[in-house]
């Protein structure tokens, strides 16, 4: 879009500045990738590797929050050394931690309710703006490939947004300001994969980064000083997406995950086969349109006897299952004696189960067309170092193929046609602007957990001795202070109690 003219704005920043592909986490989840980005860590530190964690020893699960976060975030420390700073919309920052200045919590968080820092401000944004502008977790999917007013709807959420940005930025006080722009990913999600076609998709993700060249433009000409950084960062990339690969089916089908043998479970099954399953649900939930279908269906009647027929967790035969999946990014642990309550896999096992378990993935065809589905498999110890908790495995599919995890089977079928038409790809994007930062250079490799020291350095504050993210000291220019400056490293409790 910035070579072909439409945004003026981006097509500047990458011609005076800098800018290259920052590198995602692996899987590419905005969950960790958020919390790499907030804290200047790998996943292997932070121990954030989902949006969904499996509880240590147990079968349970939970929804990641800040509470989970042991780590400071960097914005925190910048305020632990005077300076003032403003967070808006950060994914994973719900409950709100105190800051030295505002904050305003982003993705995951439940209800627009207690979502400031200070509260007072929640009811200046009320008062002024009315409603915050929220996007549930979850998102919002469009009813259609045609649906003119799913995509207003997130225009003009993107709007309301750019203006509380510009209203903060202009009447508080900062030496740090953060503003994500969630629609961009939303958008993608329901239309990426519809680029090639003439329908309302081609304009609605066009038409969102335009809005925000646009606001970009704005932002350069009344907030931004002369010796200021500009950085724009994305948690992740997106592509198009053909299908869901359901692991938990996947390891039912290879018997590495075993059901119970009971009345109740063939009972479910049978509910399976006349397609009654949370899939099935969900295409009629989007067919409703999304706020329509929340009202009615949630809470209600419809809600209690699909939980009730659903295939969960607490129909798993653990004294047989070998291997099972916990998460959004398809991590597989092994039910490993001493570690899990009800393990079945001995220690001396542990090794050949999991050299089985490669294999089988790395065999796996899409039916229909053949292809392999899985790119690359990785063992704990590779991304995630010795922490107990991290799954055994992680795996990255092909293009087109995304992993699905709900809190039931969602399905029996290995693989499920994607309901969305993108998902996330590794390769983020990274930009800086300012006096300091050279000109028109293409960064070769940078990390999203490297911007928190970058960002910290830029500013005179030291970088924790924890980080394992690095300053990018390429981007700035040699003759500039943050070039010529040391970087600073300091020994920092690197909990938060």
């Amino acid at each position: 879009l910035a070579k072909k003219g439409y945004l003026p704005t981006f097509r500047r920043i990458m011609d005076e500045g800098c800018w290259g592909v920052l590198e995602s986490t692996v899987p590419p989840l905005s969950g960790p990738a958020w919390v790499s980005f907030s804290t200047g860590c790998s996943p292997k530190v932070h121990g954030i590797f989902d949006f969904i964690l499996k509880v240590p020893g147990e079968y349970g699960s939970y929804y990641i929050s800040s509470a989970n976060v042991r780590l400071p975030f960097f914005w925190e420390i910048v305020g632990n050394y005077g300076k003032k700073v403003g967070v808006i919309n950060v994914m994973v920052t719900y409950p709100p931690r105190p800051v030295n200045g505002f904050l305003i919590t982003g993705g995951l968080t439940p209800r627009p309710k207690n979502f400031t820092y200070p509260q007072d401000l929640e009811r200046e944004l009320l008062a002024r703006f009315g409603e915050y502008p929220f996007i549930p977790p979850g998102g919002l999917a469009p009813k259609s490939d045609e649906d003119k007013e799913y995509v207003k709807l997130m225009l003009n959420t993107l709007k309301k947004r750019m203006t509380i940005t510009k209203y903060l930025a202009l009447n508080k006080r900062w030496d740090l300001f953060i503003s994500v722009f969630e629609e961009t990913d939303v958008l993608q999600h329901a239309y990426i994969g519809l680029m090639n076609k003439s329908n309302p998709a081609k304009e609605a993700i066009k038409s969102c980064y335009m809005l925000i060249d646009d606001f970009l433009q704005q932002l350069m000409d009344e907030i931004l000083m002369e010796d200021d950084l500009l950085v724009i960062m994305s948690d992740h990339g997106h592509g198009p997406l053909r299908k869901y690969l359901v692991v938990n089916s996947f390891l039912m089908s290879i018997n590495a995950l075993q059901l119970k043998n009971s009345a109740l479970v063939k009972l479910k099954k049978l509910a399976y086969r006349c397609g009654l399953t949370p899939s099935a649900v969900y295409r009629i939930v989007k067919a409703l349109g999304f706020r329509r279908a929340r009202s009615a269906f949630r809470g209600g009647i419809g809600e209690s006897l699909l939980n009730k027929l659903a295939i969960s967790y607490n129909d798993i035969d653990w004294t047989r299952t070998k291997a099972f999946s916990v998460g959004v990014g398809g991590g597989i642990y092994i039910n490993l004696k001493g570690r899990e309550e009800r393990g079945s896999v001995e220690p001396n096992e542990y090794g050949k189960v999991v050299e089985w378990l490669i294999d089988e993935l790395y065999s796996l065809k899409d039916p229909e067309t053949g292809q392999y589905v899985v790119e690359k498999i990785y063992r704990k110890e590779e991304i995630y170092g010795a922490n107990p908790n991290a799954p055994d495995l992680i795996f990255i599919t092909r293009e087109g193929y995304v992993t699905l995890h709900t809190s039931q089977f969602a399905t029996l079928s290995i693989f499920q046609p994607a309901p969305s038409s993108g998902a996330h790809r590794p390769d983020g994007v990274f930009m800086a602007y300012g006096n300091s930062v050279q000109r028109g250079v293409r960064l070769k490799k940078a990390r999203i957990f490297d911007l928190a020291p970058t960002i910290l350095h830029f500013l005179g504050v030291p970088i924790p001795h924890y980080m394992d993210g690095k300053v990018l000291i390429e981007i700035f220019d040699e003759k500039s202070e943050p070039a010529r400056r040391p970087i600073l490293i300091k020994k920092m409790p690197s909990k938060k109690e």
